[in-house]
C-alpha cells in the first residue's frame, strides 16, 4: 500500500504473476481436482467470477501475455497523464467486452510452434515432424492446416530467424495466426531499377485512390461503397429479429463475414499500391495528413448545429474507405524492407494550390476544380499536379539538380531533426523552382535487427 500523498506506482506484470497469478492458478487446479474426486461443486467452488474453475486448463503463457498487455496499457495511461507520452491523450485501461473486443490471444516462446516443429507435449498421432508448407504446430493447439503457404516463414527460419511468439485472432468467420520472428537482416540497398525511377510523389484522394507524379491515376475500388446495400439489408434484418434468437445470431455471422470481405478487398488494394511504390522507386513522398481531423463529424451541438452534415458524413465514409493512414503505415515499413526511403512533407504546404511549372500559389482552389490551370499556361489534373509538388517539396536536391549528394552527410527531416542517409545517386526528370519553401523527412536510423511478422490463415 502506498503512503498518502505519494504517487501511485503500479506493479509490473512479473511481480503480479508471482504474487497473484500463481496462487489463482493453484486455487483453480485444487478446486477442479476436488470436484473430480466427487466433492460437491457448490461447496468447493464459491467464486462469483466464473461458474467452474478454468485457469489451470490454459497455458500460463497466455495469462502472462494478457498481463503484459495490461501492463503496457497502464504504463501508457500514466505516461500520457504525466506528459511523457506525446500525441493524443490515452484513457484509463478498460476490461475487454465480449461484444466489442476482438477475439485473440498471444503465446510467447519458448513453446512448440512453427512450420517444422517436431515434437508436442501431448502424446498423439500429431507428434511427427511437418514436411509440407501447409501445416503449423501451435503449442497446445496442436497441428493445424493453414490456408496460406508457410514457405516464406520456412525460408526465414532457414536463414537463422528465431520464433518469438504467435497470435491467434478471429476476424469475421475466419481464424488467423501471426507468427513473430526476429532476424538479423542487412540494410537493404535500392536496386538499379529503383535508382533509375528516382522519386515519386503520391497524392491520396477519394476520387482516385492515389495520383502519382508520373501522371498515373490509381483507380479507387471503393469496397465499402459497393457493399453498402448488402450490409444495410443484413442490418435491417437483424433489427427485426428477436433479440438473442438463433436467426439473429446467424445474421450477425453473415454481417461479420460481409464486413470482413470488405476489409480484405480494401487491404488488397492498399498492399498492391504500397508494394508497387516501395519496390519501384528509390524515394516515395507523401503528405502528413491529419486523417482524424479530416474525417471528424460535422454535426456540431444543439446550440450550434453543423452544416451539410449528411454530405460530410458521406465524405468521411469515403476517406475511411480508402484508408489514408493505413497507406502511410504500410509505406513506412515497406520502404525499409525494399531499400527505398519514405519522405513525409508538412501538411500545411500548399501542394494542391501551387503551380508545378512556375511556382505560383493560388489564393483559392475549390474542390470542384478538377483541372489545375495557371496563368503561365500550365494545365494538368489537380491531383497529378499536387503529386508532382509533393515530390519536389520532399526531395528538393533531387528535384533541382537531378541527384542527391553522395556520402552519408546529415540532412534535416520534416521535423527539423538531423538524420543520416545512405549514399544516394539517382537520376530524375523532375524539375522545380528552388526558391519555394521545401521540407524533407527521412527514415529513422536504428539497428539492423528487424522484426518481420509472417501470417498464415487457418482454414
Amino acid at each position: 500500500m502506498e503512503c498518502p500523498g505519494e504517487p501511485v506506482r503500479p506493479i509490473g506484470y512479473q511481480a503480479y504473476a508471482t504474487q497473484y497469478l500463481t496462487g489463482m492458478i493453484a486455487e483453480h487446479r485444487d478446486a477442479a481436482a476436488r470436484i473430480t474426486c466427487g466433492e460437491d461443486p457448490a461447496a468447493v467452488w464459491t467464486s462469483d467470477r466464473s461458474e467452474v474453475p478454468w485457469m489451470h486448463e490454459i497455458s500460463r503463457r497466455v495469462h502472462v501475455s494478457g498481463l503484459q498487455h495490461a501492463d503496457a496499457a497502464v504504463k501508457n495511461w500514466f505516461a500520457s497523464l504525466t506528459g511523457a507520452r506525446k500525441g493524443r491523450k490515452v484513457g484509463a485501461p478498460r476490461f475487454r467486452k465480449k461484444a466489442s473486443s476482438r477475439d485473440s490471444f498471444t503465446i510467447p516462446s519458448p513453446e512448440a510452434m512453427g512450420p517444422r516443429a517436431s515434437y508436442h507435449r501431448t502424446l498423439d498421432e500429431r507428434n511427427g515432424p511437418i514436411s509440407d508448407y501447409r501445416h503449423l504446430r501451435l503449442a497446445g493447439l496442436g497441428t493445424l492446416r493453414t490456408h496460406d503457404t508457410t514457405k516464406r516463414l520456412v525460408r526465414a527460419l532457414d536463414r537463422g530467424a528465431a520464433l518469438r511468439s504467435f497470435t491467434v485472432s478471429r476476424s469475421g468467420t475466419r481464424w488467423y495466426v501471426s507468427l513473430l520472428t526476429a532476424e538479423h537482416a542487412p540494410e537493404p540497398q535500392p536496386t538499379r531499377a529503383q535508382r533509375a525511377a528516382g522519386v515519386v510523389g503520391v497524392d491520396v484522394g477519394v476520387k482516385v485512390q492515389a495520383a502519382l507524379s508520373t501522371g498515373e491515376l490509381v483507380d479507387n475500388v471503393r469496397p465499402g461503397a459497393r457493399a453498402t446495400k448488402r450490409i444495410t439489408r443484413i442490418q435491417r434484418a437483424i433489427a427485426r429479429c428477436e433479440r438473442g434468437s438463433r436467426r439473429q445470431q446467424a445474421l450477425y455471422r453473415r454481417l461479420a463475414a460481409a464486413q470482413h470481405l470488405v476489409a480484405l478487398q480494401r487491404s488488397t488494394a492498399q498492399h498492391a499500391l504500397t508494394k508497387r511504390l516501395a519496390t519501384g522507386f528509390e524515394h516515395v513522398a507523401i503528405e502528413d495528413l491529419n486523417v482524424a481531423g479530416m474525417s471528424s463529424s460535422a454535426r456540431g451541438t444543439l446550440e450550434q448545429p453543423g452544416r451539410n452534415v449528411r454530405q460530410k458524413a458521406g465524405l468521411n465514409r469515403a476517406i475511411l474507405d480508402v484508408g489514408f493512414a493505413e497507406i502511410r503505415r504500410q509505406l513506412d515499413y515497406k520502404t525499409s524492407w525494399y531499400g527505398s526511403r519514405l519522405h513525409v512533407i508538412d501538411r500545411y504546404l500548399p501542394s494542391s494550390k501551387t503551380c508545378h511549372a512556375c511556382g505560383t500559389v493560388k489564393i483559392k482552389l475549390s474542390l470542384r476544380e478538377r483541372v489545375f490551370e495557371c496563368e503561365c499556361g500550365w494545365r494538368e489534373d489537380r491531383d497529378v499536379n499536387a503529386a508532382k509538388n509533393i515530390a519536389a517539396f520532399a526531395v528538393p536536391d533531387l528535384a533541382v539538380t537531378g541527384h542527391l549528394a553522395a556520402g552519408r552527410a546529415e540532412r534535416r527531416n520534416g521535423r527539423g531533426d538531423r538524420v543520416a542517409g545512405p549514399p544516394l545517386e539517382v537520376v530524375s526528370d523532375t524539375v522545380d523552382d528552388a526558391s519555394r519553401p521545401l521540407r524533407r523527412e527521412g527514415p529513422p536510423v536504428g539497428s539492423n535487427l528487424g522484426l518481420f511478422p509472417h501470417s498464415a490463415r487457418t482454414g
